[in-house]
């Protein structure tokens, strides 16, 4: 039993968060979730532009950067990138880690209330950090042109 709390920690760091699959991330209906948030996206000339994603179809987005809203047709988008991840993962991953070391502090202790005291307080941190901590989620990825050769005689 004492050993569960320390297992718990190591397959959060080992594991911490499922990345998508290639194939999922080539599917351009997925832009349609991070509507209204901040977003990254690469251009076919390797431009990259941040703002605000206004509307997602299946024939290109809108963004938002500044005052201006800017279409873009899906044929030249390289890459959409949401600007930071959910922060209620940090939360849950706070909150584990605060009940591990609960479990761990509390044993051979009668009452177990620091148990969820502790849950709340890493959770709190999780939240703290994950609210500032600032990257780039994949959203999509456009398909990889089809590799062809040709010989000349």
């Amino acid at each position: 039993m004492q050993a569960l709390p320390l297992l718990l920690l190591i397959g959060l760091i080992l594991f911490p968060d499922p990345v998508p699959k290639a194939d999922d991330l080539e599917n351009f209906a997925r832009v349609q979730g991070v509507t209204n948030q901040e977003v990254y996206i690469v251009d076919q000339h390797g431009v990259d532009r941040f703002g605000a994603l206004v509307e997602a179809s299946e024939q290109g987005l809108r963004l938002r950067i500044g005052r201006k809203v800017v279409p873009f047709e899906k044929d030249t988008i390289l890459a959409v990138d949401r600007h930071r991840d959910r922060v209620s993962d940090g939360v849950i991953k706070g909150a584990l880690f605060g009940l591990a070391v609960g479990l761990v502090m509390s044993q051979g202790e009668a009452g177990h209330g620091a148990i969820p005291a502790n849950a709340a307080f890493y959770g709190l941190i999780g939240y703290a950090l994950d609210r500032n901590h600032e990257h780039r989620t994949p959203v999509y990825r456009a398909p990889a042109p089809a590799l062809t050769a040709s010989f000349r005689f």
